[in-house]
């Protein structure tokens, strides 16, 4: 079994904002589509 890395410091917050950014840049319609495909499962 691997062993999870952790990162500090300036990396772990650059690595926060650009995941949250990724996060929230997807419309709204492309979630609600992603749902209703998977509840059809």
């Amino acid at each position: 079994m691997k062993t999870p890395e952790y990162r500090e410091g300036p990396e772990a917050t650059r690595n926060f904002e650009e995941g949250m950014k990724a996060l929230f840049s997807v419309p709204k319609d492309e979630v609600v589509k992603a749902e209703k495909k998977k509840g059809k499962r």
